[in-house]
Formats: C-alpha cells, sequence, structure tokens
C-alpha cells in the first residue's frame, strides 16, 4: 500500500465547520494563530508570522478546564500565500504533552 494512504496521526482531528467555528491559539509572546484543526496531541494553524521548524512554543489552548498554556514543538512550517505587504503561513506544532481539547 502506498504510503499516502496510510494514516499517520495519532489522535482524531477537530476541524473548524460551521457547527464548529474556527478556533484561535495565542503564542505566549505573540499573535493569535488561526487553527485549521487540532486534537490532544497537536495544531495545524495559520498566521502572519513565520515559525521556524525545530524552535519550541508556548501557545495557550483552549481546553476542557479553560485555556492552558502548552509547550509545543514547530514540526513544519510553509508559505502559504502571499499578498502585497502580507504572507500567511501554515505551520504544524505538536504539544509535548496531551490535552483535553474544547468539543464544541
Amino acid at each position: 500500500m502506498p504510503t499516502r494512504d496510510v494514516e499517520r496521526r495519532l489522535a482524531p482531528r477537530r476541524m473548524p465547520s460551521r457547527e464548529r467555528p474556527p478556533t484561535y491559539l495565542r503564542l505566549l509572546a505573540g499573535p493569535q494563530l488561526l487553527v485549521r484543526d487540532l486534537s490532544t496531541l497537536g495544531a495545524l494553524v495559520e498566521s502572519g508570522v513565520r515559525l521556524l521548524p525545530g524552535t519550541r512554543a508556548r501557545v495557550h489552548v483552549p481546553a476542557t478546564h479553560g485555556r492552558v498554556l502548552v509547550p509545543a514543538r514547530v514540526v513544519r512550517s510553509e508559505v502559504t500565500h502571499v499578498t502585497a505587504g502580507r504572507t500567511s503561513y501554515c505551520s504544524a506544532l505538536a504539544f509535548e504533552r496531551p490535552i483535553d481539547i474544547v468539543e464544541g
């Protein structure tokens, strides 16, 4: 079986929809990050801030018992949009510990 057909995710993802509006995470010392998808182990986020792969970040995440500050590692990051005066990046974050995310 080709590797692209194999699901490698360790936890189910929560994606924004009509029933679940977009969620934002916030860097400890920085801007909001728009969540493309979120799981107990990580998040795929979009922002105007370049996050360098291999670096660590601390993010505020909406969890079952309020917002929690979670240490994370930037797994990958790429440019998604370029316009006059703005560049958007999509970055994958791996949380250093599992969290109980809000489900609704």
